[in-house]
C-alpha cells in the first residue's frame, strides 16, 4: 500500500516525502531531480526533445513500467504531479537508489554525469 497524503499543490515537499517513504530513498533526491528536470513544475505541458513528458520527465515506455497511482484517484496519469513524483521514487528505488547511494539509479534516469552532479548539487543545498 502506497502512503498518500493531502498537501497544499503549491508546495510538493509532502509529496516528495511520502513518496520517498513508501519506497525507502531520500526525499530530496526526487525533489532535486523534480529541480532539474522541470524546475519543480507542477505543468503538464513539459514535453523534451526525446518524448520525455509530464512534471518528472518520464518517455511513456519507462511510464507503463513504472507509473503510479500517487494521489489514489484510480488513474495513473504521467501529468499529473503526484503520480509522477511516485513514480519516480518507484522507478529511482528499483534502479537501485537507496539511502546509502544514488548513482546507478541516477544514471538509470538520466545516463549523463552532468546530470548526476546537478542533481546531488540541488539535493545537498537543500540538506542532503
Amino acid at each position: 500500500t502506497v502512503s498518500r497524503a493531502y498537501v497544499d499543490p503549491s508546495n510538493f515537499d509532502g509529496i516528495y516525502q511520502f513518496a520517498a517513504a513508501a519506497y525507502g530513498i531520500d526525499w530530496r533526491i526526487l525533489k532535486a531531480v523534480h529541480y532539474v528536470e522541470t524546475g519543480c513544475s507542477g505543468s503538464t505541458a513539459k514535453r523534451n526533445p526525446s518524448g520525455a513528458t509530464g512534471p518528472m520527465q518520464f518517455i511513456p515506455s519507462t511510464w507503463r513500467h513504472y507509473g503510479v497511482d500517487g494521489n489514489g484517484d484510480g488513474v495513473v496519469d504521467i501529468t499529473n504531479v503526484s503520480d509522477a513524483i511516485y513514480a519516480a521514487a518507484h522507478y529511482l528505488a528499483a534502479s537501485g537508489g537507496s539511502m546509502n547511494g544514488y548513482k546507478t539509479a541516477l544514471w538509470s534516469y538520466n545516463p549523463s554525469s552532468s546530470y548526476f552532479y546537478k542533481v546531488m548539487n540541488v539535493a545537498k543545498s537543500i540538506g542532503f
